[in-house]
């Protein structure tokens, strides 16, 4: 069974990370992200695609690999990977900061 991590996401650069301080620190491994608000929804890459730019959002749990995330931790942070394919990770659509920003894969 995979970890279940509820949690609230920090942006960092070009990629999503969560920092120790900010809630408990975790082991590298393989998570699925569910809602705090509603744990019957995880954080899914849109249709089980692996292309650059495919869309990340809040869907169904369904508990499929595209709602595995593997955790690294590289220095303070963690570096978020799809389980979906080796070397996809979630990413802010061209590194921006604005609310309302896309997150997607690459």
């Amino acid at each position: 069974m995979k970890n279940k991590l509820f949690l609230f996401l920090v942006l960092i650069g070009c990629f999503f990370c969560i920092h120790p301080t900010d809630v408990k620190a975790l082991d590298n491994g393989t998570y699925v992200m569910q809602s705090a608000l509603d744990n019957k929804k995880a954080v899914d890459v849109f249709g089980l695609n692996t292309a650059n730019g495919t869309n990340v959002q809040l869907y169904d749990y369904t508990g499929a690999l595209n709602q595995q995330w593997k955790f690294t931790k590289v220095g303070d942070y963690y570096l978020i990977e799809s389980k979906l394919a080796s070397g996809v990770s979630m990413d802010v659509y061209r590194g921006l900061k604005e609310s309302g920003t896309n997150v997607q894969i690459y």
